[in-house]
């Protein structure tokens, strides 16, 4: 009968430890970090209205944005501008958009 409880005993514990034990802690080293978002680019004319559209107005964060543009975002002259929405080409000025660098594109010169 000793023998029986025992064995028992070991089977009880191993279902109570596994009942209790936690799963791995969740990957957060992406928590909190902010996505950039995905936008419709425009170039920036030198007179200051909106140009065409970058990658034939597909929707694109700023990164996938500077492939398409001989900008590199370096000075204060904005080359590119990001909007949330489709815009219309030749508008002068070209539309407001959000103050954050996410939405703007610099040029080289």
């Amino acid at each position: 009968m000793k023998k029986y409880i025992s064995g028992l005993s070991a089977i009880v514990l191993a279902i109570c430890f596994s009942a209790f034990s936690t799963s791995p802690a969740p990957d957060h080293s992406t928590a909190g970090a902010k996505k950039a978002p995905s936008l419709f680019w425009y170039a920036i004319n030198p007179d200051g209205s909106l140009g065409s559209a970058l990658n034939n107005g597909a929707q694109m964060d700023k990164s996938t944005a500077l492939g398409y543009t001989p900008c590199q975002d370096v000075t204060a002259v904005e080359c590119d501008r990001g909007y949330s929405s489709r815009q219309v080409v030749g508008a002068n000025p070209a539309p407001a958009t959000n103050s954050s660098s996410d939405y703007h594109i610099k040029k080289t010169q």
